[in-house]
């Protein structure tokens, strides 16, 4: 099973949570992030005071999948999506999970993610 964590520009939130619906891609978690990168900050104006602002806010999507193959079209989706939104903000990496346990039913792993189905192509 494969983690997949993005940080996307939240103005595309909604183009690749659709993106990922139309691909089959259910059961995902949203929050909301701030950090900073290489792209250094912006000078901001607070009570006539000038300061850098070197957070920028983002949107962290985080799903679990079965397979390395759904988890190369869970990236695809993403990547496609964010750059037909006009987006260049963001970044998507992908971790090995080695048990998921559904609080609800005591499922485990594949069957804890739904039908352990690849999502539809």
């Amino acid at each position: 099973m494969k983690l997949i964590t993005a940080i996307i520009d939240p103005e595309v939130l909604d183009v690749v949570r659709d993106a990922l619906r139309d691909a089959g891609v259910e059961g995902l978690t949203i929050t909301a992030a701030h950090g900073s990168g290489r792209r250094g900050g912006e000078v901001k104006l607070y009570r006539g005071s000038e300061y850098v602002d070197d957070l920028r806010g983002g949107a962290r999507v985080e799903l679990v999948v079965g397979s390395r193959e759904q988890a190369e079209l869970v990236v695809n989706v993403m990547a496609v999506a964010t750059r037909q939104a006009g987006s260049d903000f963001g970044k998507v990496w992908v971790g090995d999970v080695d048990w998921v346990v559904s609080l609800r039913t005591g499922e485990m792993n594949l069957d804890a993610l739904g039908s352990g189905s690849p999502p539809r192509s």
